[in-house]
């Protein structure tokens, strides 16, 4: 019996494995589209969606302006730019540096609170059992 369970198993799994090769077949006309930001993977019912998420002509044009810029900037131009965006790199470090203070003095300012707290705790629970043994 315990064999008639397993080969109804293996057919089980053998016809799954069939139906799914055959499935893939029949989809094998999609193919994939790789754009900078997303890969999509482009069906007969999905070429709706995929339109939806192409780039504008206009966004294109100034993509292809920026890198033509990029390209054709002489020397000092160049130069120029590296300096600015070394100057950006070195500001966007600076703020990370002051958000983390930030956080460690909240830290600090959090775990201060809670020491007092606890402290304020103790002490009223002292008040209250003198205030008990003195009646």
């Amino acid at each position: 019996m315990t064999n008639t369970i397993k080969q109804f198993n293996e057919a089980k799994t053998n016809t799954r494995y069939q139906q799914e090769q055959q499935r893939n077949k029949r989809n094998s006309s999609n193919f994939k589209v790789i754009t900078n930001e997303k890969t999509f993977e482009l069906t007969k019912s999905s070429s709706k969606q995929f339109a939806d998420h192409l780039p504008s002509p206009l966004q294109l044009y100034s993509e292809l302006e920026r890198w033509e810029k990029k390209y054709k900037m002489n020397d000092q131009d160049r130069w120029k730019q590296e300096q600015i965006n070394e100057y950006e790199r070195s500001i966007a470090m600076q703020q990370l540096l002051v958000l983390e203070d930030e956080i460690e003095q909240t830290n600090q300012i959090a775990t201060a609170q809670q020491f007092l707290h606890k402290q304020k705790q103790n002490s009223n629970i002292q008040q209250l059992i003198q205030y008990e043994l003195w009646e």
